[in-house]
């Protein structure tokens, strides 16, 4: 139990709302199905500062947000959110010029672009949500598949599949030559069944295809829960496409352990030494140091805190809030298992793993959902930004070195890493030039 708790919280920032994936799980895994809600008592959170907020296609032009000076950079929000007038809004860049500088990818990408590197010759695909097929940002190179057009749900076009899409192989992208296969999967509540049925159809489809047109790499921003249905299937199919010489890219990947990170907008990303922690683990780690500061000693003292900070923090943002989220969830968990240890339950959800490549995710833009010309900038962003750029990177490698091994992509991204951090915590940051240069 406790790994499937871990995992869980791990994964919080990936696959979207938080309280509705665990949810299901709870009513999956209850003995009795028809019992309360446990978290009925959890009181609404008093939110009480603007940090991280979305304010994505939002009218929020009757703020005053002329004293928040650069928290305006954690903000989530469109070409299509309406702002209050210029003297309400803060010193500095404005908006627009935010989500220009978001598209920036950095980490010495221009200058690989620039020299040739850029996918070209390197297929990859995605599996995700059904995106608008003629965004700007990708629609030139894009072969958009629909897995099971008009089944499982709505066809909807989504923001998340759009954003993966135009980070991997956009025109602005981390490979932008690589040819882009979209396998756009139904949006209802099994995914691993479309995910499977996705494979399945490109493996089916590679084997038709020339040599030189194969998928060489596969971004998938969905982690794995065991005990959902369809996730064994999933396993298998994933095994199946490594089989054949496949690399697929998705948070937890045994092969290669990944995490996030951010450089401001109004910084040089091209220089790690700009770059900060993942804003998610930051905001679990806060939340530790909350309850050990309270004197928390248990499961049950560790809800009631978290419910009281829900209303009482004073420095509370809807970062915090999805964190205390989190822990209330796990808090409900380990209910099902005996032997659960709160001190070890607390510490293993913010255990830092040194040697994870950490991977930009925070202060990024990506294509947006809402017409063809949207985008949106994301202050914090979740493992989902991070797959697509690393399955880039490893595109971009592919094309100095076509008959590179998995093992030996890997190795290289660990071993041309930067050294980043501060006060004493230090990573490993991902260097596409030397990564790139390794493998010539």
């Amino acid at each position: 139990m406790k790994k499937l708790i871990v995992v869980i919280i791990s994964f919080a920032m990936v696959l979207g709302t938080l309280a509705s994936s665990i949810y299901y799980l709870l009513s999956n895994t209850r003995a009795d199905p028809t019992s309360s809600d446990p978290f009925a008592d959890i009181p609404q959170a008093v939110v009480r500062s603007f940090r991280y907020s979305d304010f994505s296609d939002m009218d929020v032009s009757e703020l005053d947000l002329s004293t928040v000076g650069d928290e305006i950079l954690t903000y989530t929000f469109s070409s299509g959110t309406k702002w209050p007038a210029p003297e309400k809004m803060p010193p500095g860049d404005p908006p627009e010029r935010i989500i220009s500088l978001g598209k920036d990818l950095g980490l010495g990408l221009d200058a690989l672009h620039e020299a040739g590197i850029t996918g070209k010759g390197v297929p990859v695909a995605v599996i995700d949500k059904p995106i608008l097929e003629d965004h700007e940002a990708y629609s030139e190179n894009l072969r958009y598949i629909e897995v099971k057009p008009g089944e499982g749900g709505t066809q909807e076009p989504g923001f998340h599949g759009a954003a993966i899409a135009s980070i991997l192989a956009g025109d602005y992208g981390v490979a932008p030559e690589s040819p882009l296969y979209y396998f756009a999967i139904p949006d209802d509540s099994t995914p691993y069944k479309w995910l499977t049925e996705a494979m399945n159809m490109l493996l089916d489809m590679r084997e038709e295809m020339l040599e030189e047109e194969r998928i060489r790499v596969v971004s998938v921003s969905y982690g794995i829960e065991s005990s959902q249905v369809g996730a064994a299937e999933w396993r298998e199919a994933i095994a199946r496409a490594e089989e054949q010489g496949v690399i697929v890219v998705y948070p937890g990947m045994p092969g290669l352990h990944f995490t996030g990170a951010g450089c401001p907008p109004n910084l040089d990303r091209d220089n790690p030494a700009n770059y900060e922690r993942w804003s998610w683990l930051v905001a679990k780690e806060q939340l530790v140091g909350k309850l050990v500061e309270a004197g928390v000693s248990s499961f049950d003292e560790a809800r009631e805190e978290l419910k009281r900070l829900l209303t009482s923090d004073p420095e509370l943002d809807v970062l915090r809030v999805e964190a205390i989220h989190a822990f209330l969830y796990m808090i409900e968990l380990s209910r099902l298992d005996p032997a659960a240890n709160y001190e070890e339950y607390l510490w293993s959800m913010v255990t830092y793993d040194p040697g994870a490549l950490s991977v930009p995710v925070d202060y990024l833009t990506v294509a947006g959902a809402s017409s063809p010309s949207s985008y949106t900038y994301f202050g914090a962003g979740g493992l989902s930004w991070a797959t697509p750029y690393l399955a880039g990177v490893l595109a971009l490698g592919l094309q100095v070195n076509p008959s590179a091994t998995p093992e030996e992509l890997f190795a290289a991204l660990l071993e041309t890493a930067w050294t980043y951090g501060h006060e004493g915590v230090q990573g490993k940051l991902v260097n596409p030039r030397a990564f790139v240069d390794a493998l010539r």
